[in-house]
Parts: structure tokens; C-alpha cells; sequence
């Protein structure tokens, strides 16, 4: 595995405490297949520090099955919700304060204008789409 930078070991930290959890999830950790860069790095097959975590589903597993077990509630209900904390609780500031460090100054500022209500466009898609079928 790569050792990130001084400035992003807490975003490792987060990385490795969020794993951690899907592990300990006996229904996650049979439900998904961890992929993408950072699982690349951590078994040392990639030579850079990779931000984010990549997952697909295990080809018999239903996103509503582990979304109604996870949660009692409905792949509906559980967006709507989401929804409504995003719009009321998720403020400027802790876009700011969680993701700038992330990417450089200038490109950061472009896209803290447009994520929280990119974020919302593609929640609302997803209800449209379940909606559907």
C-alpha cells in the first residue's frame, strides 16, 4: 500500500473506518465487491493516494433487499428522507470544511456552487426511476 500525504492521513483514517463498518456488516460484506483505485493501492497495485471507494453489488443482490434490511424502510422513503436532510441540514459551510481539501482551490470552488444541488438532481432521478419499475 502507498502511504498518502501528511495532509490527506485523515481522510485515509475515514477511508479505513468506513471499511471497517461494511465488514462488520454481515450483509454488506457478503453483498458487495469492493474496486477502484483505493482497493488497487491498499493491495499495493497502484503507486498513488486514491480519495474515494468504489463498490459493485454481487450480481444476486438486489439495492432494495439491503436498503429494506439496513434500514426497515423503502428504497422510496429512505431517498425522500435523504432528501430532506440534504436540503435542510447540509449547509455551505461543512461542503467547505468536509471536501476542500480534496482537490485544488480553483477547482474546488466550482464545484461546491453546483454538488448539493447536483447531489439532489440525482436523488430525485433515482426516485423517478423507481418510480418506474
Amino acid at each position: 500500500m502507498i502511504l498518502p500525504k501528511r495532509e490527506d492521513v485523515f481522510h485515509k483514517v475515514q477511508l479505513y473506518r468506513l471499511l471497517t463498518g461494511l465488514i462488520d456488516s454481515n450483509l454488506l460484506s457478503r453483498s458487495i465487491y469492493f474496486k477502484g483505485g483505493t482497493a488497487a493501492s491498499m493491495m499495493g497495485f497502484l503507486d498513488r493516494f486514491s480519495v474515494d471507494l468504489d463498490f459493485d453489488l454481487k450480481k444476486d443482490v438486489s439495492i432494495k433487499k439491503i436498503n429494506k434490511e439496513r434500514t426497515g424502510k423503502t428504497a422510496r422513503l429512505y431517498l425522500e428522507e435523504l432528501i430532506d436532510f440534504i436540503t435542510k441540514k447540509v449547509t455551505e459551510r461543512m461542503i467547505t470544511e468536509g471536501l476542500s481539501f480534496l482537490l485544488p482551490a480553483d477547482s474546488f470552488n466550482k464545484v461546491r456552487k453546483i454538488l448539493k444541488k447536483e447531489t439532489l438532481m440525482l436523488l430525485q432521478d433515482e426516485i423517478i426511476k423507481l418510480q418506474k419499475n
